[in-house]
C-alpha cells in the first residue's frame, strides 16, 4: 500500500511539473526558430497574452527546485535591482538600400524592480505562490530616432487613388456605352446619333447604374469619341473631363494622371522625438496549481503611464508644404485596483478597476497635396479649419468598474469645433470571452456645437431627416441606452 501510495503521490507531483515544463517548452519552441528579434518577441509576448500567463516565468524559476521533493517551501526577497543606460546613439544603413540611414539616440533608460517577494509552497500535488512586486517601472528620457528612406512618394500615390476612384462611374459608363455602340452599329449598319437612342431601342438602360449617378452626363462625337462631363450638382467643381477614344477603343491619356504616374522616386526624411516616456507599477499575485485547477489571482495596486511631448513630422524632400506633423504634449494613463481572478487557460474574471485615461492639446497636420480633395475640404469648411491642422485640446475619460456587473464612464472631448460630455452608467456580461457584452443605462451624452459650419449641418440633418434634436440652449442632449452594438437614441 505505501508503494502505491507513493506511486500515486510522484504521478500528482509530475503532473503539476508537467503543467510547468509545458509553458517553457511552448516558449522556447517559440523563440528559437525566430532568434532574439521583434518577431520572436512579439509572438512571445502574445503567447503570454493568449496564456494569461505574464510573469509565470517568474515562478517557474522558484517552482523547478521542488520538483524532487514531496514537500517544499521556498522564500525570495529582493530590495531592489535596476538596469540603466546613458548617452545611447547608433545608426545603421541597409545593405540593399544604400540611399537610406536611420540613427537612433536615447540620453536616458532605466527599468527599475524593487520590494519583490516570492513565497511557495508545495505540497504533494499542490503548489501555492504568491508574489509581490514594486516595478516594472520604466523611465526614457530624449527618445530620437531618425530615418532617411528613398521610396515612392505615397502622397501623390494617393491622390492618383483617389482620383481614381473619383473616375470609376464615368469610366465604366463610358465603357458601357462604346459597348452598345458596337451592338448598334452590328444591327443597325450605322452609328446612333444620341445616348436617347440607344435608350429607345433597348441598348441601354439609363435608369440603372453606373447612369442613374446624376453627377456625370455624357455626349457622343461619334465616330471620334465619347465625353464623360461633370454635371452642376458634381461635388467637385474641379473635376476634368474624361474622353474615350471610340476609334482606338482606349481612354484619352489625362495630363493630371499622367503627371501623377510619372512622379519619381523622393528621399523622405522622418523625424521622431519624445521627451519623456514613463510608467510606475505595483502589483501583487497569488497562483494555486493542482490537477484538477491552475487558478491566478492578480491585483494591481497602482498603474501610471505618461508620454510627454511626443513629435513626429514626415517631410518629402523639401515639400514642407507637404509635412506630415504629429504634436503630443501629453498623454496619461493610470489604472488602480484592478482585481481579477480566473484560470490560465480561460479569460479572467475582472471584480474591479478605477482608472483615468488623458490626452492634451493633440494635433495633426495633414500634407497640403493630400487635401485638394472637394470632399475633404468641404469637411474642412464644415469644421472651422484653414490651416489643414485638426486639434484635440482634451479627450479624458474616467471609468469605474464597481464589481464585475456594474460600472460606470465619463467621457470629456473638447476641440476648436465641438465640446462633447458623456455620463454613462453600465451593466456588463463578461462571459469568459474578451468582448464582453456593455450595456448603457440612463447615459446621457451633452454636444456643444461650437463652429458655424458645425451648427449649420446639424441644422441641415435635423431639416432633411424631419427631426429636431432636444436641447438646453445651444447644447443638444442626447439620452442613450441599451447594447453598445444596438444602442437606442430616446426619441429615435
Amino acid at each position: 500500500m505505501e508503494k502505491i501510495y507513493k506511486e500515486h503521490q510522484n504521478c500528482q507531483r509530475k503532473y503539476t511539473m508537467k503543467v510547468i515544463r509545458d509553458e517553457w517548452r511552448a516558449i522556447i519552441l517559440i523563440i528559437l526558430p525566430h532568434g532574439i528579434n521583434r518577431f520572436g518577441f512579439f509572438r512571445m509576448s502574445a503567447y503570454f497574452l493568449r496564456k494569461r500567463s505574464l510573469f509565470f516565468f517568474l515562478f517557474s524559476l522558484i517552482i523547478f527546485p521542488l520538483e524532487a521533493q514531496d514537500k517544499g517551501e521556498i522564500k525570495f526577497d529582493l530590495k531592489s535591482t535596476s538596469f540603466s543606460v546613458k548617452n545611447l546613439q547608433t545608426s545603421w544603413r541597409p545593405e540593399n538600400k544604400k540611399k537610406d540611414l536611420h540613427s537612433l539616440e536615447i540620453q536616458e533608460f532605466g527599468l527599475n524592480f524593487s520590494d519583490l517577494q516570492i513565497k511557495s509552497l508545495y505540497h504533494q500535488n499542490k503548489f501555492v505562490s504568491n508574489m509581490t512586486l514594486e516595478g516594472p517601472d520604466l523611465s526614457i528620457k530624449g527618445f530620437s530616432l531618425y530615418s532617411t528612406v528613398f521610396s515612392e512618394n505615397w502622397i501623390t500615390k494617393e491622390r492618383l487613388n483617389n482620383l481614381y476612384k473619383k473616375e470609376l462611374i464615368p469610366r465604366k459608363s463610358l465603357e458601357e456605352i462604346a459597348k452598345s455602340i458596337n451592338l448598334f452599329l452590328i444591327d443597325e449598319d450605322s452609328l446612333p446619333s444620341s445616348l436617347n437612342e440607344l435608350a429607345i431601342k433597348k441598348y441601354l438602360n439609363l435608369d440603372e447604374s453606373p447612369f442613374n449617378d446624376f453627377s456625370w452626363t455624357y455626349i457622343l462625337e461619334l465616330p471620334n469619341q465619347i465625353i464623360a462631363k461633370p454635371t452642376q450638382i458634381n461635388k467637385d467643381p474641379k473635376t476634368n473631363i474624361i474622353i474615350y477614344n471610340f476609334a482606338n477603343k482606349d481612354f484619352q491619356l489625362s495630363p493630371t494622371l499622367d503627371s501623377l504616374n510619372n512622379t519619381p522616386n523622393i528621399q523622405w526624411n522622418y523625424n521622431f522625438d519624445v521627451q519623456e516616456i514613463s510608467q510606475l507599477f505595483s502589483s501583487s499575485m497569488d497562483i494555486i496549481l493542482e490537477p484538477v485547477k491552475k487558478e491566478i489571482d492578480l491585483e494591481i495596486n497602482r498603474s501610471k503611464f505618461k508620454i510627454a511631448n511626443l513629435n513626429f513630422t514626415a517631410t518629402p524632400g523639401s515639400q514642407f508644404e507637404n509635412q506630415i506633423k504629429i504634436n503630443l504634449p501629453e498623454l496619461i494613463l493610470e489604472v488602480n485596483g484592478l482585481v481579477l481572478q480566473g484560470d490560465f487557460l480561460d479569460t479572467p474574471l475582472i471584480h474591479t478597476i478605477k482608472g483615468n485615461f488623458k490626452l492634451r492639446d493633440f494635433e495633426i497636420k495633414f500634407p497640403k497635396d493630400l487635401m485638394k480633395q472637394q470632399k475633404l475640404e468641404d469637411l474642412l469648411k464644415t469644421l472651422g479649419i484653414w490651416n489643414n491642422a485638426i486639434k484635440i485640446r482634451l479627450i479624458e475619460i474616467d471609468f469605474n468598474l464597481i464589481n464585475e456587473l456594474t460600472g460606470n464612464i465619463k467621457i470629456k472631448i473638447q476641440t476648436p469645433f465641438l465640446k462633447v460630455l458623456v455620463d454613462a452608467y453600465m451593466s456588463v456580461r463578461q462571459n469568459s470571452t474578451l468582448n464582453p457584452e456593455i450595456i448603457l443605462h440612463n447615459t446621457e451624452v451633452k454636444i456643444s456645437p461650437i463652429a458655424l459650419g458645425v451648427r449649420k449641418y446639424i441644422k441641415s440633418w435635423e431639416k432633411k431627416n424631419g427631426r429636431r434634436l432636444n436641447r438646453e440652449g445651444s447644447t443638444i442632449i442626447l439620452k442613450v441606452k441599451g447594447p453598445l452594438k444596438n444602442l437606442l437614441i430616446q426619441g429615435f
